[in-house]
């Protein structure tokens, strides 16, 4: 659920089911009810090379690089 006058900003990420009572800045993650931050966009991306492949890193990097491309 997003209340009324908030706005995600491009490249974050909602969880499933939260609430969102405050805008989200872009390259966030939030989840919960209410909202609250959990990481920035980058940060996750770091965190997750070390448990995933190069391939699976790269073709993460490449969709977080499109969305600002096209953003």
């Amino acid at each position: 659920i997003i209340l009324r006058g908030v706005t995600i900003g491009d490249n974050s990420i909602v969880g499933a089911g939260s609430v969102v009572t405050k805008s989200i800045p872009s390259g966030e993650i939030w989840a919960g009810c209410p909202a609250k931050f959990v990481s920035k966009l980058e940060d996750y991306i770091k965190k997750s090379i070390k448990h995933n492949t190069e391939q699976e890193f790269l073709e993460a990097y490449d969709i977080v690089r499109q969305h600002r491309k096209n953003g």
